[in-house]
């Protein structure tokens, strides 16, 4: 069963990032700004004192805005460094001056100059990923590392970011695989 999970999720990988890839930028950048607006104006938010974002590359949807909204709110912000194993850890970043290129070409912390993220309570996680079905399913890239952070921190509110091309509904996942609280589109 695990084998045809794993070829389904790889198909569907390369259906959704094709998806994503074709957005138009004009089209891209509204959503995004809708997204920013749907995430900056919730009660989740509102009430965070720590947000956990990724940095966006490629064509996932631009979280630079989120992070400069969150800094200017005077919220804790931290982004995540991925190691071996599926391991991530989050460092508290005060400016993109934090940030270098890491582990799959991601934008990691500086490890050597940001602080450890250890206490997750009151935080809002924004996570990534290349599609998500209306019961907050997700389709990631294949590594496990949010769903082993989320499954580590139970408590922590999660937001999926998902342009609409990129909505389903539904998607089959694995007994690992953890839905987010709520989708953005």
């Amino acid at each position: 069963m695990k084998y045809s999970i794993d070829k389904y999720k790889k198909a569907q990988r390369r259906i959704f990032a094709a998806r994503r890839d074709a957005i138009p930028a004009d089209i891209r950048r509204s959503h995004e700004e809708k997204m920013l607006a749907a995430v900056t104006g919730s009660a989740e938010y509102a009430s965070c004192r720590l947000l956990l974002t990724y940095v966006s590359v490629k064509s996932e949807a631009d979280t630079r805005m989120l992070m400069e909204r969150a800094l200017a709110d005077g919220k804790c912000l931290a982004v995540p460094k991925c190691g071996r194993a599926g391991e991530m850890t989050f460092y508290e970043i005060h400016g993109f001056d934090d940030l270098e290129t890491g582990k799959f070409s991601l934008i990691e912390p500086k490890t050597g100059i940001c602080r450890r993220a250890e206490d997750f309570s009151d935080a809002l996680c924004i996570v990534p990923g290349l599609a998500f079905d209306r019961k907050g399913s997700r389709l990631g890239y294949g590594g496990g590392y949010y769903d082993r952070f989320l499954h580590d921190n139970p408590g922590v509110v999660t937001f999926g970011l998902c342009f609409g091309e990129c909505m389903t509904e539904r998607l089959i996942c694995g007994r690992y695989d953890l839905p987010v609280d709520a989708v953005i589109t």
